[in-house]
């Protein structure tokens, strides 16, 4: 008699397992993934093949376990499971709860590594980042507490995130988010979320492991918002903040609200950019970070630019610059070492650009160009926004001269991002499209996205 799930048998017999020893393998891919330990035996093999449909992320276990078995790819559709659906909220609510706020966290990695094309068809909206905002502003300090666990967490665990997150920050800024995000994620599935789930270790020891996640974390969203997955971005940066608020990382959570401030932004919601930063110059007060604070106020600055509020834009500017002349060397978080003098004029070109003032914007982007080594991904940034301004100042010339330049640098970055500037650099430049210069330019020039630029919600 034929069983209900044909397609799971032929593969059992294919690979001459056992229900037992099935059930098994299952039960171990789960352990090796941080996931609550499942009670598969031989009954609930039999149970699936009869056509009861696993649930959670067992389907996935499954193929995993076949794919494994036989040599070559199996999917869960090949074993008769239902396609996977993803929750609509997932990675988006910031829980109270520690237990819940690690389950949101790992539950997005994995999602990531598994189901990344169905996330990436959730959708951005802007609201989403006003609860945590709120929340990470008004919950009660974190009380990390000694943990007992299965996984023993030592120094070393934690300074091996630190590290892995330092090395690919590196690859990040020089070769774009497109280089290497999806190691991140995987290491975020295999090694960081079994610490978090089942880890052992004094309350000290916790807060860093915290504090090490919500680095990683942050890499894995920024990466997501430079190959403009602004659904992904969002969870992640939202996963970020919460696991920053159980390292107690005012600091920290102070650089993910600036994130989030800058993908609004870019998305061309002024109101939103302009809470988020306001939010992160809180943060940036209570952990007396100066840089952080300038970081947050340009921020701000490029908020009111897009909300068409020139002197509010022109006040925080100044502000900025205050700020970062206030900061000591070796007085920062040693992640937050990017922020200079140079960052900022780039920040500051873009909101004056924004604000419809190319002559300044040109100014300070070409002050950006004395950037450090190492961020080539910024550099190709730079002299696009900096070929931009000069186009829009009347400079056609030395605009598509710098735009050459910026091409140059672009080259072998997988940044839509940059690509989006480029494309944005070839509208202005059509603009003047009489001019020979710019005839020899756009035919170099992207002409369209690479990435889908979501909308934000009506505020």
């Amino acid at each position: 008699m034929p069983t209900a799930n044909a397609a799971l048998a032929e593969h059992i017999a294919e690979a001459g397992v056992s229900h037992a020893g099935l059930a098994h393998r299952v039960v171990t891919l789960a352990a090796s993934r941080g996931l609550p330990a499942p009670r598969f035996n031989h009954a609930s093999v039999a149970r699936w093949l009869r056509g009861e449909q696993p649930r959670g992320r067992t389907p996935d276990l499954l193929a995993e376990a076949f794919t494994g078995l036989l040599g070559r790819e199996v999917t869960r559709a090949d074993l008769g499971m239902r396609a996977a659906t993803v929750p609509p909220d997932l990675g988006l609510a910031y829980e109270l709860d520690l237990n819940a706020a690690v389950a949101a966290a790992t539950d997005l990695y994995g999602t990531d590594v598994h189901r990344r094309s169905m996330l990436a068809r959730s959708t951005y909206t802007a609201v989403a980042y006003l609860v945590p905002a709120l929340r990470w502003m008004t919950a009660p300090a974190a009380q990390l507490l000694d943990r007992s666990g299965s996984r023993r967490v030592g120094v070393a665990n934690v300074t091996a995130i630190r590290e892995v997150t330092a090395t690919f920050r590196r690859l990040d800024n020089l070769f774009g988010g497109g280089y290497a995000r999806s190691t991140v994620v995987q290491y975020l599935a295999d090694e960081v979320a079994p610490l978090l789930r089942e880890g052992a270790y004094t309350a000290a020891l916790g807060r860093e492991l915290f504090s090490a996640a919500a680095e990683m974390t942050l890499l894995a969203g920024w990466m997501a918002f430079d190959l403009e997955q602004h659904p992904i971005a969002q969870r992640y940066l939202i996963q970020a903040l919460r696991l920053a608020h159980a390292a107690g990382g005012q600091a920290l959570g102070g650089e993910i609200l600036a994130a989030m401030s800058c993908q609004a932004a870019y998305l061309g919601d002024g109101n939103g950019a302009v809470d988020m930063a306001r939010a992160a110059g809180q943060a940036a007060r209570s952990a007396g970070s100066a840089a952080l604070l300038s970081e947050s106020l340009v921020s701000e600055a490029h908020g009111h630019a897009l909300a068409a509020d020139p002197r509010a834009c022109a006040l925080a500017l100044v502000d900025a610059h205050q700020a970062l002349d206030r900061s000591t060397p070796g007085g920062e978080p040693a992640w937050l070492g990017y922020f200079d003098a140079a960052y900022l004029a780039a920040k500051t070109g873009r909101a004056l650009l924004d604000c419809g003032d190319p002559t300044q914007a040109a100014i300070s982007m070409r002050a950006s160009l004395e950037m450090a080594g190492g961020y080539s991904r910024g550099r190709a940034f730079n002299l696009a926004l900096l070929a931009g301004a000069l186009l829009d100042s009347g400079r056609v010339e030395e605009g598509c001269a710098t735009g050459r330049q910026a091409l140059d640098a672009a080259d072998g970055v997988e940044s839509a991002r940059v690509n989006g500037e480029l494309a944005s650099l070839a509208a202005r430049a059509s603009r003047h499209r009489g001019a020979l210069p710019v005839r020899e330019l756009l035919p170099a020039l992207p002409t369209a996205r690479r990435g889908v630029r979501a909308l934000p919600a009506t505020r």
